[in-house]
């Protein structure tokens, strides 16, 4: 009877300790850092430019503004710009005497033929600036004797190496092979093209050789021969680009 008693009071003493113990608290919550996924998923807000599109009255975009002051011919010719831009006219391929039009080019950048940028300069300072577009290579435009012509596009690609213009004119190009290969063009305000082209071995590797015009030629020589083109090169015209946009 005892061993019944003593089990009880024990069965007891154990319960009434049990439910003195404290509840277990809630662990507190961390805050964790917004993950970008997690982020509001708003579309963001365009960036604002400071290009102003500017229309003709007929409505098409004037990609390039006539200037008080110039010649006649010379905002003549920006207005056949802006048609050739607007794809409303095509130009004569002065080699072929086909017609190509502004977006004939491919557009490595986006896979379709499209300008990615353009530009107006006076490369031959007959008073008559000439058109620059640039997609897989940089194409040049010019308005003359009435006419819109297509005089040039350059060997070299935009993937390949640099191409730019000079405060005499020419037009200078470097295009990255086994070496590196160099174009000076210019042309004239009949638009006849010249060009100058050399190539560099970089290194005196064996087997090695320098070429100007398609001769070649020793290694002094080279440098003889290019110096006053390297040297020209150095001397870059200030040329405003624009995005292309339809």
């Amino acid at each position: 009877m005892k061993k019944y008693v003593l089990f009880a009071l024990s069965l007891i003493l154990a319960l009434s300790m049990f439910g003195c113990q404290k509840k277990p608290t809630d662990t507190p919550a961390v805050s964790l850092p917004e993950t970008e996924s997690e982020k509001s998923t708003e579309a963001p807000k365009p960036e604002k430019t400071t290009t102003e599109i500017k229309y003709y009255d007929d409505g098409l975009i004037m990609y390039l503004e006539e200037k008080e002051g110039e010649s006649s011919e010379y905002n003549t010719a920006i207005k056949v710009y802006n048609q050739f831009l607007n794809e409303k006219i095509e130009a004569i391929d002065k080699n072929t005497l086909e017609m190509t039009g502004a977006n004939n080019a491919w557009n490595p950048l986006d896979f379709k033929s499209s300008i990615i940028s353009y530009a107006s300069y006076d490369i031959n300072h007959d008073g008559i600036p000439e058109l620059f577009t640039c997609a897989n290579t940089y194409c040049v435009f010019s308005y003359i004797n009435g006419q819109l012509w297509f005089l040039y596009e350059t060997n070299s690609n935009i993937m390949h190496g640099p191409t730019y213009i000079l405060e005499n004119g020419a037009i200078f190009s470097k295009h990255l092979s086994t070496g590196y290969t160099y174009n000076y063009v210019t042309i004239d305000s009949e638009g006849t093209v010249t060009q100058v082209t050399f190539r560099d071995p970089v290194d005196d590797y064996e087997g090695a050789f320098y070429l100007f015009n398609n001769e070649e030629v020793s290694k002094e020589k080279f440098k003889q021969l290019t110096k006053e083109y390297m040297e020209l090169s150095q001397k870059k015209a200030d040329v405003e680009w624009h995005s292309y946009k339809k």
